[in-house]
């Protein structure tokens, strides 16, 4: 009994590490975590990333560990369950560096380890993800903030070209470094275009909200009175 109560305690200390960890991270990394969480409203890989390290994943250590009791068992039927699909020979992938004579043996080890893999059959279903449009924010006790505006720009009927790349300099450098950093006193501001048209805006440690948001508005204009701009 003893050792099965110490068991479930280090499962449950576990839990509240990673959440304390993951609490850390964002309020370090607000822009990232404000981008990420906002991306996750369309694109599917975003969504994927937030349920394994993001806000949602955050949402659901957090859930898990406020009701450990109800829940552990279902964490350990599903973390076995998730063993026997990733922890399989066809999954396996052996990287080694040596000099030729380091080999030596090597073969016969990684059998070893194949046959002490799952070899039950498992069910091969297909991952479907539904991205849901959403409008939220996340307080913390901090005192800043980290405000993201996301999109798609080939979505909408854009390609992506190099000149997206000067376009990136060109706002983080100057629109939004004058009027975020300069003007609103931000720590910083940031700016990207993705070849899959994820595109997104944010600041760092921003004491503003709406203002920020108006600026984030005020880019189209900007862009189309760029000096020597020809389309």
């Amino acid at each position: 009994t003893f050792k099965i109560r110490r068991y479930e305690a280090c499962k449950k200390r576990f839990l509240q590490c990673k959440k304390s960890r993951l609490l850390m991270k964002f309020q370090s990394s607000g822009h990232t975590t404000a981008v990420l969480r906002a991306m996750s409203y369309a694109s599917p890989s975003s969504k994927l990333k937030d349920m394994t390290s993001g806000i949602e994943f955050y949402d659901k250590i957090a859930y898990i560990e406020e009701h450990f009791e109800e829940e552990k068992d279902v964490l350990v039927q599903k973390l076995q369950m998730l063993a026997h699909k990733l922890f399989r020979a066809d999954n396996m992938m052996i990287s080694y560096t040596a000099a030729k004579e380091g080999l030596n043996g090597m073969e016969e080890l990684v059998e070893g380890l194949k046959e002490a893999m799952f070899e039950d059959p498992v069910e091969d279903t297909r991952c479907v993800l539904h991205c849901e449009m959403k409008n939220e924010g996340f307080k913390t006790a901090s005192k800043v903030q980290y405000v993201a505006r996301v999109g798609n720009f080939i979505d909408n009927g854009a390609d992506y070209t190099g000149a997206l790349q000067i376009l990136k300099v060109i706002l983080s450098y100057d629109y939004l470094w004058q009027n975020i950093r300069v003007k609103g006193g931000a720590y910083g501001c940031m700016s990207g275009f993705k070849r899959n048209g994820e595109s997104y805006l944010v600041s760092y440690r921003d004491p503003h909200l709406k203002r920020t948001l108006d600026v984030y508005k005020g880019i189209p204009d900007y862009i189309r009175n760029i000096p020597g701009r020809t389309n």
